[in-house]
């Protein structure tokens, strides 16, 4: 039942980036089809039902389907009212990591109860905190995509323990990478390097660079000394100032489709 809860609030979080009241949660599992829903008459604020759906219902508007890490579905949210396509989008990165929080806080539970190794077990309860952070803190503060992915990228830099964090965008049209949010290392100091001659991004070919090379071929690529490897593009460096000593760049894939890079600096060694 906690994770029936945990759906529940994650389809009222959604209803909220909707703007609407006509939301329902929808699961399945061996004894059939159930509809979610907080008992209006219990004392019990937090009071979460079930009932079996019997008969068929009519189509949502809009339906977004809720897939853990395994591809499976865990349930389904119903909108039934007009969703636009900038909510859906921000719904859909929504679900993506509340799907991936669920899985690996059931993990962690697991591996805590079977005794497994306790650094296996408390790298599990960091990654599964780490994920649990990141959904708490798109629910609470949704103000556009923009928001999402800079908070997405903070926290992963913090996985990570990387100085900075970059976020380049594929332009299949003209073979580009391209950063309209670059470096949130440091407050945005360096995206204001670079707008100041009056550019909004940072644009280079696929064919230049390490993230050039990610895109290209879908493999991440961990570097250890940027300015020793022959595919680093120091471009970008002589642009913000900023030397670059090692690199973590790794593809995020959209329905099977490469589109997202995010570039991992860790920090300067002396």
């Amino acid at each position: 039942m906690p994770a029936v809860r945990i759906l529940y609030e994650l389809a009222q979080c959604c209803a909220q980036v909707a703007n609407t009241d006509l939301c329902e949660l929808v699961i399945q599992n061996e004894e059939g089809v159930f509809l979610v829903y907080k008992d209006r008459d219990s004392n019990d604020e937090h009071q979460i039902k079930c009932r079996k759906v019997k008969r068929a219902r009519r189509n949502p508007m809009h339906l977004q389907k809720l897939i853990d890490v395994n591809e499976g579905n865990i349930g389904e949210i119903h909108f039934n009212s007009p969703v636009s396509e900038r909510d859906r989008q921000i719904i859909n990165v929504i679900c993506t990591w509340a799907g991936g929080s669920l899985h690996y806080a059931q993990v962690a539970t697991q591996l805590e109860r079977t005794g497994s190794s306790s650094e296996l077990f408390t790298r599990q309860r960091r990654l599964n905190q780490f994920l649990l952070d990141v959904a708490k803190s798109i629910f609470q503060d949704i103000v556009s995509m923009d928001t999402v992915i800079i908070k997405v990228m903070n926290f992963a830099a913090k996985l990570v323990d990387a100085d900075r964090a970059s976020l380049f965008l594929v332009d299949n049209k003209n073979h580009e990478l391209y950063a309209r949010i670059f470096d949130v290392g440091k407050g945005g100091e360096e995206l204001e390097k670079i707008n100041r001659d009056g550019h909004k991004e940072i644009r280079f070919s696929m064919s230049r660079g390490i993230a050039g090379h990610v895109a290209s071929t879908g493999e991440g690529l961990n570097i250890e000394n940027a300015y020793e490897d022959t595919r680093f593009n120091p471009e970008v460096d002589s642009k913000t100032g900023y030397t670059t000593k090692t690199i973590l760049c790794m593809p995020i894939f959209i329905r099977g489709r490469s589109v997202l890079y995010y570039l991992w600096q860790k920090p300067q060694t002396a």
